[in-house]
């Protein structure tokens, strides 16, 4: 069974769902549809299910939220579950349960709503939900339940924070966590007898701040025990390793001025705080000194939305691993903008003090195929950190394939090389001195609704003027041509273009691979020029069934090279890699497939 909690205007929703396949009861009202079948006697108000390809009922004697009750036949709509039929009961007191019934799903949905008719705020501290007797056929011992442990017996399936860690452990992954450190409700039952530790206002009421709640006073010692004990709770005893901690402005005791893009005033220093001796700034630091003292080194803290009040950023400095540098984005172009618009105002935070957060990657195939090429290329590009909000399971192919390309991140300090003149600056430049020969990759970005023409000299972005240079497209998948003096291209609206470029030499050189969109700045592990014996050699780091290219870009003008062999060691052919090779439009392209990730060393021999 699976519980889920949804708030809404004067009360809540409460959906449980429940699905096997047994079998069937009539009754007076009716729900059913491929698989299954509801029943609801209104006399007993007591429900039964049945999977409709067996003669008895698995769910009998069900009971819902309360004792009596008008039930009726209706028809419900769901933006997930889309159109469905229902039984619905309502109560004098204004709450009501509701059984629903949707075509192709295998499951009764129940929701439970409850209503408060009084003036003021009511708390509900047990809420009887449904009971009802399962019959499977099987004794107890043999059933499982699905929950967030997994698949599990009954009695090891608890559920809990403790266990949805575990489980995503158990794939191999670090579990992470929302929430908001420094924030409380002062009106909720359990801060009753606490009102101490809040930040306060002149007049002695606690601070309150615009979708933050209130903010929690880090002078105080009762509210940092408070706040210890939660960081404790959620990193060593449930297990959460990565920690995105919202609504950080709230530890200062400021207002929110989200969304901020440069100096408004926040009335720093209107709160009053336990002790008249710390400033907020200084509140606000010890707070998440608390924190990562509490967490350990080995937690991954992501602060959010700190800058959003220009005078506490400095406060987090040293104490988080990355900061959210902006406001929300969204899965729609304008919105898209906001990550390379403050991304690239900080750029110089990023690998340096923290790592930018500039909010989501988005790849569904809602958005236009350049428009998600742009911004994966963009993060890809500026190394700042890569988050996804993708359902990977609906992801067509395609566009899983564009998340590939963005990982794993480079750890170089690129830089924006027009910074200062436009308002999005459109022009970034990666440049990777750690091993010879030395890679270039440069990202036009046209941010417009309309075609743009770009012109800019080389010595913009950091290479010879009197140099000619060579230079692959990677979303063109193809050579674009050759570069001396000045880079000039045209971009589409909304998309970008991503040039790998190296000199042009009077030999064959490694230009492009495929892995990525930096080109082989992440995975080629070296590159030889042999001359005596006209030979490239090298190692690349490829993904299992990840079909890996080399793309090779042979010299321009009289001169004539062919491809004579491409090798690999037995070790790597032992473990079944397989080459193939092509040969067109001044390139090579060397195909490395494995079946599992291997750094491969490869080595092309030419002819001349």
């Amino acid at each position: 069974m699976k519980t889920i909690l949804h708030s809404a205007a004067g009360g809540a929703a409460i959906f449980f769902l429940i699905g096997t396949s047994t079998s069937a009861l009539e009754a007076l009202l009716t729900l059913q549809n491929e698989t299954l079948k509801v029943e609801f006697n209104p006399a007993s108000k007591r429900f039964s299910m049945a999977a409709r390809a067996t003669p008895s009922a698995f769910v009998t004697n069900g009971q819902l939220s309360a004792e009596g009750g008008l039930a009726k036949l209706t028809k419900v709509s769901d933006p997930t579950f889309g159109r469905g039929q229902a039984i619905e009961v309502s109560y004098p007191d204004g709450n009501g349960d509701t059984i629903m019934l949707f075509p192709k799903l295998p499951f009764v949905l129940f929701r439970a709503s409850r209503h408060n008719n009084r003036p003021a705020a009511t708390v509900t501290r047990k809420l009887q939900t449904l009971s009802a007797a399962v019959a499977l056929g099987r004794p107890a011992a043999e059933l499982t339940t699905l929950g967030t442990g997994g698949l599990l017996a009954p009695d090891k399936n608890p559920g809990g924070m403790k266990a949805a860690a575990d489980n995503i452990k158990a794939h191999g992954l670090v579990p992470g966590i929302w929430f908001m450190p420094f924030a409380g409700t002062y009106y909720d039952p359990f801060f009753k007898a606490h009102q101490d530790w809040f930040v306060k206002r002149e007049n002695g009421e606690p601070f309150e701040t615009a979708w933050g709640g209130t903010c929690l006073d880090m002078t105080h010692p009762g509210a940092r025990t408070y706040l210890h004990d939660n960081i404790r709770r959620i990193g060593h005893e449930w297990g959460y390793q990565y920690f995105k901690m919202d609504g950080l402005w709230t530890g200062t005791g400021t207002r929110q001025v989200y969304v901020n893009s440069g100096y408004r005033d926040d009335n720093l220093g209107e709160s009053v705080l336990h002790n008249p001796e710390k400033t907020n700034l200084e509140a606000y630091r010890d707070g998440l000194k608390l924190v990562r003292a509490a967490a350990g080194k080995n937690t991954f803290i992501l602060g959010c939305c700190t800058p959003q009040n220009m005078r506490s950023y400095g406060g987090a400095f040293g104490l988080v691993d990355a900061m959210r540098i902006g406001p929300d984005n969204g899965a729609n172009w304008k919105s898209l903008l906001r990550g390379p618009t403050f991304g690239t105002r900080q750029y110089f935070l990023h690998g340096r003090v923290w790592y930018n957060d500039p909010d989501p990657v988005y790849v569904r195939a809602s958005l236009p195929l350049v428009q998600a090429q742009a911004i994966c290329s963009w993060v890809a590009l500026s190394g700042q950190l890569n988050l996804s909000s993708e359902w990977m399971p609906e992801l067509p192919a395609d566009r899983l394939d564009l998340l590939k390309r963005t990982l794993p991140n480079h750890g170089l300090l690129p830089r924006p090389a027009d910074l200062f003149e436009d308002p999005l600056p459109r022009l970034w430049l990666l440049t990777d001195n750690r091993r010879s020969p030395r890679r270039d990759v440069v990202g036009i970005f046209n941010w417009n609704d309309q075609e743009q023409t770009f012109d800019y000299p080389l010595s913009r972005l950091g290479l010879a003027d009197n140099v000619e240079y060579v230079a692959f497209d990677y979303w063109q998948n193809s050579l674009a041509p050759l570069i001396q003096g000045r880079l000039q291209l045209s971009v589409p609206p909304q998309s970008c273009r991503i040039l790998a470029v190296r000199p042009r030499l009077d030999r064959p050189q490694l230009l492009s691979t495929s892995r990525h969109i930096t080109q082989g700045i992440v995975d080629v592990r070296e590159e030889k020029w042999i001359d005596a014996d006209k030979i490239l050699r090298g190692r690349s780091q490829i993904v299992g069934n990840d079909p890996y290219e080399l793309r090779v870009a042979l010299p321009a003008g009289g001169q004539s090279w062919s491809v004579k062999a491409v090798e690999i060691t037995k070790r790597d052919r032992a473990a079944g890699v397989k080459t193939t090779v092509k040969e067109a439009d001044g390139l090579v392209r060397v195909t490395l497939e494995s079946p599992a990730s291997r750094e491969v060393s490869w080595s092309v021999r030419f002819a001349k």
